[in-house]
This record gives structure tokens, sequence and C-alpha cells, in this order.
């Protein structure tokens, strides 16, 4: 039968010696202490082989050593392994949406804060307490759309019954009224919302002019930070 010294078992199975000598301290390999070479160095047989090679895909599937020590130990079966790769995968699962959680998390963090940011180490829990604010953000827009929603459906009303009617009286009549309760609405929408400066982390308000005209996306406007002065485009919070 053939036999392996520690490094030459460690070189099949791409481990480090390290790794050999740390499983047979474990008990989970057996070196054949009857055959010693003249160097005085352990032999391991083919089973030995076997069985390290065995622990290395039990290891690649996430068990820990005291499990790994059982099925080897006890050698157990096919049909026990399979029902614990099983409930690994189900460990697995919990791991993955954890992580993907966590993901999220850190790149709302990257979100929130510029490359260049000179804000302090303290700023980052006003920029945690914005992060846990925004969740109910959606809530707010969803709100703010169910407003306008009345008025899309009243002015489409409008303007189909003007063109039935052959006549734009009824829209020329209605859109002073229209411009007053959208402003209204916008002016509403203004003074609830405040914003965070990525670069210094500041809340500021800005004025109801610069917010109007500046450029947007549905979380985010460019402004001018009121401390800092830098021009970023900020993220919308609500006060």
């Amino acid at each position: 039968m053939k036999q392996y010294q520690t490094g030459e078992l460690a070189d099949l199975c791409n481990v480090t010696v390290r790794t050999v000598q740390f499983y047979e301290k474990k008990g989970l390999l057996n070196a054949r202490k009857s055959t010693i070479t003249p160097h005085g160095r352990r032999l391991f047989d083919e089973e030995s082989k076997e069985t390290l090679q065995v622990i290395l895909i039990l290891k690649s599937f996430g068990f820990k050593l005291k499990d790994i020590q059982i099925i080897i130990n006890e050698q157990v079966d096919l049909k026990v392994i399979r029902t614990m790769v099983s409930e690994r995968e189900a460990e697995v699962e919990k791991e993955i949406k954890k992580l993907s959680q966590l993901q999220k998390e850190i790149k709302q963090y990257q979100n929130y804060i510029s490359k260049s940011s000179i804000a302090p180490l303290n700023k980052l829990l006003n920029t945690h307490q914005i992060m846990k604010r925004n969740k109910y953000q959606n809530k707010i827009s969803s709100s703010f759309i169910k407003k306008l929603l009345p008025i899309a459906f009243i002015q489409y009303g409008i303007i189909i019954f003007s063109i039935l009617n052959k006549s734009w009286k009824p829209v020329v009549l209605n859109f002073p009224i229209l411009m007053i309760f959208t402003n209204l609405l916008t002016y509403q929408h203004h003074q609830i919302r405040e914003y965070l400066c990525l670069n210094c982390q500041c809340l500021f308000s800005p004025s109801f002019k610069s917010w109007v005209i500046a450029k947007h996306t549905p979380n985010t406007r460019k402004l001018e930070c009121v401390k800092c002065k830098e021009t970023n485009y900020c993220i919308a919070t609500t006060k």
C-alpha cells in the first residue's frame, strides 16, 4: 500500500502541511506510527488520503469542525450527508439574505457620502438617522402623487370634453385654477423637504426659487449647500 509523508499528502490534496498536521492532531487523520522514515517523519496511507479529501469536501460545504468529526468518526452514509447538506443549504439561504441586505445598506451609505467628503466621523450618526428617516420617504411621495392624480383626471376630462364639443373655453377657464392648485401643492412639497449635503453632511432647506429651478431626480436635487458651499445632488428627506 502506498504511503505518503506529510508534505506529499499536503501536495496531493492542495493544502498546507499545517492543515494536515491540524487534522491529525484533531484525530481525523491517523498516521501510521508503526512506519517511520529514517528522519523520524510519519507516514500516511491511502485511507488517510481519502479521509482528508472527504474532510476538504465537507469543509467546502461550510460544515463546522465538530460536525466533520462526527461524520468521520461515525462513518455516516451518504443519506445522512444529504440531509446535512440540505440543512446547510437552508442556512446558506439565510446568510445570503443577510449579506444581500448588508450590501444594500453599504451601497446606501456610499450614496449618502461623497468620495471627497470633509465631514468628521461623528457626522456618521447624522447620516444614519437620515437613512432611517428616508425608509418612510416613499409614503410621503405616494401621498403627494395621490393629491396630484385627481387634478390630472380632471384636466384630462376637461380636455376630452373640449375636444368633443369643439371648444377650448373650458380649458382656458380652468387653467388659472389648475395653476393655483398645482403651485400650492408644489409649495407644500417644498415646505416639508430638507436636503442632506453629501460633502459636509449638513441638513438644509433651500429657498423655494433655487429648489424649483434645480435639476433633480426623484430623490435628489442639485443644490448649493448653505454651509460648505459645495454644489451636489443632495438627498431629499422630510422634516
